[in-house]
């Protein structure tokens, strides 16, 4: 079993803006964003564990965030059998 630990950061500027980052990633690096918030703070971390690792550059990063948004609303810190939802390639 795989794990990854994200973490939702929500805007302090804006309403309905957020924005996801890996564990490791550099501050402010993200790896997907919604609205158009300029300052974010760290609301919530998410583990998702999957049965392997996730190809980081064909994630769909827009996915995971609505999964991180879910996560956060339903108080759930562990998301378990997570499957990375990745980019179709035409």
């Amino acid at each position: 079993m795989e794990s990854n630990i994200i973490h939702l950061h929500k805007a302090i500027d804006a309403e309905d803006s957020y924005a996801i980052c890996l564990n490791d990633d550099p501050r402010e690096t993200w790896r997907a964003e919604r609205g158009f918030g300029q300052r974010f703070e760290k609301v919530w971390s998410v583990e998702l564990q999957s049965k392997a690792k996730p190809r980081l550059p064909a994630v769909n990063w827009e996915a995971v965030l609505d999964r991180a948004i879910q996560a956060c609303s339903l108080s759930d810190p562990v998301v378990s059998n997570f499957t990375w939802p990745h980019h179709q390639i035409a």
